[in-house]
């Protein structure tokens, strides 16, 4: 065969790779196998495993690793199996790749709700290009405190999971009863209240009706209008 039908025959194999979709697979699966060589090299002579001092900042805060847990989601749920194989030793992170939550979690944290049809990170994009509709007057009238129901609500699943009977619930306890009762609410930044707000190992009702009150005070000062604002508003 002359070099002339060799070059043609190549071009040949690598269009029909292409047109099928396959040249980029083993174009991806090459590079992830090149890189993962090199990685264990690497392992010989290093004692810890190489890491971008920029991916290092950005795992060193809850929203950098929710980040990667996304992007990494993203290439799990479109089979990118080699971009994961590259992904996963770079960045060398257990509380990414190993201990990352459900996926049902993932979602509940981002706000999204957890469809089998897309992937989290798409489905977080849609919701923020989604057009914002106009509210009513009508739909913000929330009210100033809960209600009676509310706390009476709440009062019955305090007692449910007060399982010794002693009155007092722990701080986990807490954590699952605030998300039975805000079930739409965001677990991280639930986290960071209770962090904030709960300094005893232990807490009675009273205690958890006030982080109950203070925590849906918070959330309406963010989407009700104050009376400033509306005093202002009407001038």
């Amino acid at each position: 065969m002359s070099a002339d039908e060799d070059t043609e025959l190549r071009d040949l194999v690598a269009a029909t790779l292409e047109a099928n979709g396959m040249l980029a697979k083993i174009k991806a699966q090459l590079r992830a196998s090149v890189f993962l060589a090199l990685e264990d090299e690497d392992s010989l002579t290093r004692l810890s495993p190489r890491m971008s001092p920029r991916v290092e900042t950005l795992l060193s805060s809850n929203d950098g690793v929710l980040t990667t847990q996304v992007v990494r989601e993203f290439l799990l749920f479109y089979n990118l199996d080699y971009a994961t194989s590259v992904l996963d030793p770079e960045l060398n992170a257990p509380m990414v790749t190993e201990s990352a939550p459900d996926r049902i979690t993932l979602a509940r944290d981002l706000g999204v709700s957890e469809s089998t049809d897309t992937s989290l990170l798409t489905s977080l994009i849609a919701k923020r290009s989604a057009p914002v509709r106009n509210v009513t007057d009508t739909e913000l009238l929330i009210p100033d405190d809960l209600t009676d129901k509310q706390i009476a609500d709440a009062n019955d699943k305090f007692v449910a999971v007060d399982y010794d009977r002693t009155g007092f619930i722990d701080k986990p306890t807490t954590r699952r009863l605030f998300l039975d009762v805000l079930p739409k609410f965001s677990a991280r930044l639930l986290d960071r209240f209770l962090d904030d707000e709960l300094h005893s190992a232990t807490i009675g009702f009273p205690e958890f009706l006030s982080l109950y009150r203070r925590l849906f005070l918070m959330c309406r000062s963010v989407v009700a209008p104050t009376a400033a604002d509306q005093s202002e508003t009407s001038v």
